[in-house]
Formats: structure tokens, C-alpha cells, sequence
């Protein structure tokens, strides 16, 4: 072997994650590695397709849908050209969808501050990703619940479609979850 080789540095994959070492002449190996408090977790080892897409995309797109979500319910528009006869009918109605807009409305500078701490690679910041995606859930089940308590019907707000919600949503959280548990 040649001076060159003999003491170079090797990733140890066996010995942790983070640690770089360094192999003497003799063939002993001492670490050359970060300390333990300023360790960084590896994130080189898996792709980062669907972490860009969440920091770029995802986030800056959830504020801007949960802005105009809260838009909707103030003016009624959910309910198209009806909305005046909805709130004729119901005017506990108008009630519920303020409360949800202000709940959608709150949401939009948590996408953006979520997104911040995930740039930055924030310890633990996928939990508050974790959350923000429960809480968007969180918020559609508490308005179709308000909604079918203040109307009775289950016809407006169709129990087929909070299924749905709910199964999406559960698998869009599970996966979310394992991804960033890698």
C-alpha cells in the first residue's frame, strides 16, 4: 500500500450514521467524527423527492387553499346560489361557518411556519407537519359534525364524503408519518 491509502477517510456505516474515522498505518481506526450534540441526522441516504415537493409545493399551496377555504365559508360560497336560503333555514349555520373560517384562516401562517422549520431541518419539525395534516382533517370533521348537529341532515353534509375524507386523510398521515421516520 502506498502513504496515500494509509490514512484516509472512510464513511463507517457499521459504527453510526454521522461518524467519520480515520484508519491509521497499523490498521486501527480512531474517530475523526462530530460529537454527539452537534450531530446532524443523515438525510443523504434516502431521496428527498417528496420533502421538496412538501417545503416548495405542498405547504405554500395548503396556506393559499386554507385562505381561500376561509373566503368560502364567510361569503357561504359553499353553498353556491342557495346560501341565502340555507341561512333562512339555518342561521346557526352562518355561526358554524365562521368558526371554521377562522379555524381555516389561523391554518394559513402555520403552513408557512411549518414550512420554515422543515427548510431549516428543524429537530423534530415533521411532527408539526404531522399535526398540521391532522389539524386540516381535524377541521373537516368538526364541520360536517357542526353541521349535520345545527341541520339534522345528513343529505348537505353527505356521510359518504366524510368517509372518504377520513380514509384519505388517515393514509395520507400514515404515510407522511413513515416517510419522515426514515
Amino acid at each position: 500500500m502506498n502513504e496515500s491509502n494509509n490514512n484516509k477517510y472512510y464513511y463507517n456505516k457499521y459504527y453510526d450514521n454521522t461518524d467519520y474515522q480515520t484508519q491509521n498505518s497499523n490498521g486501527s481506526y480512531y474517530n475523526t467524527g462530530q460529537s454527539e450534540m452537534n450531530k446532524q441526522p443523515d438525510i443523504t441516504r434516502y431521496s428527498m423527492k417528496w420533502y421538496k415537493y412538501v417545503i416548495y409545493f405542498q405547504l405554500f399551496c395548503s396556506a393559499f387553499v386554507n385562505f381561500v377555504n376561509a373566503i368560502r365559508f364567510i361569503t357561504g360560497m359553499q353553498y353556491g346560489d342557495e346560501a341565502e336560503m340555507v341561512y333562512a333555514l339555518w342561521s346557526e349555520l352562518k355561526i358554524v361557518d365562521i368558526i371554521i373560517a377562522i379555524l381555516y384562516l389561523a391554518m394559513v401562517p402555520v403552513a408557512i411556519v411549518i414550512r420554515q422549520q422543515l427548510k431549516n431541518f428543524k429537530r423534530d419539525s415533521y411532527y408539526l407537519y404531522l399535526g398540521f395534516c391532522a389539524s386540516d382533517f381535524i377541521i373537516t370533521l368538526i364541520y360536517y359534525f357542526l353541521g349535520f348537529m345545527v341541520t339534522g341532515l345528513s343529505d348537505i353534509f353527505n356521510i359518504s364524503t366524510a368517509v372518504g375524507s377520513i380514509v384519505g386523510y388517515a393514509v395520507f398521515i400514515i404515510l407522511n408519518y413513515t416517510y419522515f421516520n426514515k
